[in-house]
C-alpha cells in the first residue's frame, strides 16, 4: 500500500468486491468531493446478476428473455463515485446470459457509466462493442452498440423465443437506446437497429410444408406445431 495523504494505491493485490474476486492494481483518491477509484483488475469470474437481477427474478432460468425481464437496473455506486477501470474476466454472468474471456474499458463520471467492450466471446462465436448507462436523473437510459460474429443463430432464437425459429451462423449488429428501471421497461422503451446477417444461408424453423397441410385439413388457429418442425 503506497499513500499519499487523500490517495492510496495498491501496486500488487486481491480484492473481493462483491463477492467478485479479483486481482492486480486498485488506486483510491478522495481529495474531491466525488472520490474516485481506478485501476486494472483480472478476474476468474464476474457475476452481475447482483446488480442488474431483482429479488424475485428466476436467475436460474434458461430463457434469456425471462431473466432480462425481471431484472431491476441498479447501479448504487455510481452516485458516489467515479471511477475510471480496466476488467477483465474469464467469464460473465447475467442470469441465465454466460460470456467466456471478456474485456472492457469502464469509466464512471457523475452517475454516467461508459464501457467500452473490447472483446468478449459468446456461445462459440466473439464480439465488441460499447454499453452507456446514465444513472444520473429519475429515469435510467441504457444504450448498447455492439457486433457479434459467428453466433449460433438456433440457440440464440431458442433463448429469446423458446424454439429456434431461424438455424444457421449468424453475423448481428445492434445500435439499441432505451430508459427505464426495470426490464420490462427497457424492452418496452427500446428502439433502434438490429442487423442479422446468415451469411451462408440458413434455415427457417418452421414447418411450411406441414402448416399447409394442417390448412387443408382443417381449421387451423396459430402456427400450432409448424413453428416446432
Amino acid at each position: 500500500l503506497a499513500w499519499a495523504g487523500p490517495a492510496m494505491a495498491f501496486n500488487r493485490g486481491t480484492f473481493q468486491i462483491d463477492r467478485n474476486e479479483a486481482s492486480g492494481t486498485l488506486h483510491l483518491n478522495f481529495a474531491n468531493a466525488r472520490p474516485t477509484i481506478g485501476g486494472t483488475l483480472a478476474l476468474k469470474s464476474l457475476d452481475l446478476g447482483q446488480y442488474f437481477l431483482s429479488s424475485d427474478a428466476p436467475a436460474a432460468s434458461s430463457n434469456i428473455w425471462s431473466s432480462l425481464l425481471g431484472t431491476d437496473l441498479s447501479i448504487p455506486l455510481a452516485s458516489h463515485f467515479d471511477a475510471d477501470l480496466r476488467i477483465s474476466a474469464d467469464k460473465v454472468m447475467l442470469g441465465a446470459l454466460q460470456l467466456g474471456r471478456s474485456a472492457a474499458a469502464v469509466t464512471v463520471a457523475q452517475g454516467r457509466m461508459l464501457a467500452d467492450v473490447g472483446a468478449f466471446e459468446f456461445d462459440g462465436g466473439r464480439g465488441n462493442g460499447q454499453v452507456s448507462a446514465d444513472m444520473s436523473g429519475a429515469l435510467p437510459k441504457v444504450a448498447v452498440r455492439g457486433r457479434l460474429d459467428d453466433i449460433d443463430a438456433a440457440r440464440i432464437a431458442a433463448g429469446l423465443f423458446g424454439h429456434a425459429v431461424v438455424t444457421g451462423k449468424a453475423t448481428i449488429t445492434a445500435d439499441v437506446a432505451s430508459n427505464g428501471k426495470a426490464g420490462g421497461e427497457l424492452l418496452l422503451a427500446s428502439q433502434g437497429r438490429l442487423y442479422v446477417e446468415l451469411r451462408n444461408g440458413g434455415r427457417i424453423g418452421a414447418d411450411l410444408r406441414g402448416l399447409s397441410s394442417a390448412a387443408q385439413k382443417r381449421a387451423t388457429e396459430g402456427w400450432g406445431n409448424a413453428a416446432r418442425g
